[in-house]
Order: structure tokens, then sequence, then C-alpha cells
């Protein structure tokens, strides 16, 4: 769907304190009122059934929905259940948790979480509290859009043994820059399907400065043992959303978690300019390729390679 930008009809007044921006780089709120909480329309539960999510309401179907579209977790508040003042940081020490499937836990120093004065409301990108949960009574909702760390939320997760959705995707990548695009296009659905008011977006933003990786083009012939023309090489990349200028500094997509040095962009290259253009080349069979292996598993490996055959290397 296309994302409009709702404009913010009051201000947002709750007190908002980022202890941990190395853990939370980023971090987006927005408080809905006057809303009439409901089952979701039919073309929303059919939605997020066909993704294997039950629906419960139509606040939670929309952050549900918003999550498999865009890949950007999300999590509703009730505003009247939570307190004045909202806090991201470690918790303390055998601190209480309520999970949102009724099972209590015990943290520690190394869990993050999001807090008000009185108690957690959330453990950061894994599961939020059931006693700030929403339900079809509720009238007011606190929106929240945030980019946690991996190793943090994968501490929270496996220290806890909690699994959910949200879990999944932040320990295996987020784009941070979804934030704000999570946030307005959950509005825009309630708004439709529950009616009410939004106020303005705060939002803090640390250190998401784009990565770059000066790329060696050298390394397409050596690695794949093919030649690609510089500028077909800067069109497939730029037709993925790389930025590349002359001298081949590449700005990776901040979608792209996967990405780390010149290797990965030369896989790239190659998965459009296309497997088959790679000539096939016999490795030659002499007691000099040996020399460098001592291991007899090794040159039985690189005998058999020479000779043609194909090593799978299956599960444990």
């Amino acid at each position: 769907p296309k994302i409009a930008k709702i404009a913010g009809k009051f201000a947002f007044n709750l007190a908002v304190a980022n202890q941990n921006p190395q853990a939370c780089p980023s971090i987006s709120f927005r408080v809905l009122k006057n809303i009439k909480n409901c089952q979701s329309p039919e073309w929303l539960i059919k939605k997020i059934e066909s993704a294997g999510i039950n629906p419960i309401s139509a606040v939670v179907d929309i952050t549900n929905y918003v999550m498999h579209i865009l890949n950007r977790p999300m999590h509703a508040y009730d505003l009247a259940k939570i307190g004045k003042k909202i806090t991201i940081d470690f918790a303390s020490s055998k601190q209480k948790f309520l999970s949102l499937k009724n099972s209590e836990h015990e943290l520690n120093e190394k869990i993050l979480t999001i807090s008000d004065e009185n108690e957690v409301l959330s453990v950061a990108g894994v599961m939020g509290s059931k006693n700030s949960s929403c339900s079809l009574e509720t009238t007011s909702i606190l929106l929240e859009s945030a980019y946690f760390s991996k190793e943090n939320v994968a501490i929270n997760g496996r220290s806890l043994n909690i699994l959910s959705d949200s879990r999944h995707r932040f320990e295996r990548g987020v784009d941070p820059q979804t934030c704000l695009d999570g946030i307005e296009l959950a509005t825009q659905l309630i708004l439709e399907i529950c009616g009410g008011e939004a106020s303005e977006i705060f939002i803090e933003n640390h250190d998401l400065s784009p990565q770059f990786i000066d790329f060696d083009f050298n390394k397409f012939e050596n690695l794949i043992g093919i030649k690609i023309a510089e500028d077909k090489a800067m069109e497939i990349l730029n037709s993925l959303g790389f930025k590349t200028d002359k001298n081949f500094r590449v700005e990776v997509p901040s979608k792209r978690h996967d990405i780390f040095s010149s290797e990965d962009l030369v896989e790239e290259i190659l998965r459009i300019y296309g497997y088959e253009n790679i000539q096939k080349n016999i490795l030659e069979n002499s007691e000099n390729n040996f020399q460098n292996f001592i291991n007899p598993l090794h040159k039985a490996r690189i005998l058999l390679a020479s000779n043609g055959l194909t090593e799978t290397i299956s599960w444990s």
C-alpha cells in the first residue's frame, strides 16, 4: 500500500528517555486517541491468516500486517495502562515481567526493556507485557516502532526462551530506516478502521550512518574466473539499490544486512549477470597442487574435485 504522511493533531506529551542508544539506535512513538478498537475487516483478516497469524483485534492485527509487509516489527500499548514516562534501558536484577502469553519471567541486567515509572512494558524487540496490552475496550494507544541491535534481541530472547515473530526478524536484520514508515502506515490503517486522531511523531535517532565498501573490482575475475565490464557491474549494483561512484566506492542500502565486503558485492553482481556465464575449468591434477595440503582428507577432496566431482555437505 501507499504510505501517507499523517499530520499530527496534537503534541506528543509523554517523556522518553533512551538510556542505551547503542542497543536502541532508533525509536519512534505516536499516540492515537479516541479510537474504537474492533474486529478487523475481512480483507485484513484474510491477509494475516494467510501469513499464519490468528486475528485478535484491529489494532493488533494492523501491527502484525505492517510487520509482514515492511519487515517492520511494531508494538501497540494501551495508553490507559501505562505511565507518563517511557524509559529504554536494561532491566534490574530479578525484575519481573509478565508476557503477552501470560508467562512470568525473571529479568537480569543484560535484558533491554521498555518501561514506565512502575513496570516493564516490553522486552525490547521480543514481546510486550500482558499488563499493557490492547483489548477491544482500548480507546487510546501508544504506537512504538524501533530498531534494536540484533545482538541485544538475541540475548533477550534466548535468556527468557521467548520465541516471537518480532525476535525472529530483529535477529536476522531489520531496516533501521523503516521506523517512520511503520508508524505512518499503522497510523493510516488504524484511523481508517478504528477512527480517532493522531499525535505528532516522537523520533530519536543515533548513529544511522550508511555503510560503505571500497569495492575491489579485480576480485570479480579473481574469484569467478570471468571478466565483466565495469559499467555493466555498476549498472547491476545501481539496479539493486546500491550507490556507486566512479572509484567503486559503494554505499550499501540500509535494508541489506548481508553485505559486508567486496566478496559479497561479487556475489550480487554474479547472480544478476548469470551463473551460466561461468566457464567450466578442470583443475590441474598434479603433485604440485597437493604440496600445501598435509591432511590426507584435503588431498582426497582436491583429487576428486579435479576429476569433475562436486562435494555436497549436508546438515549434521
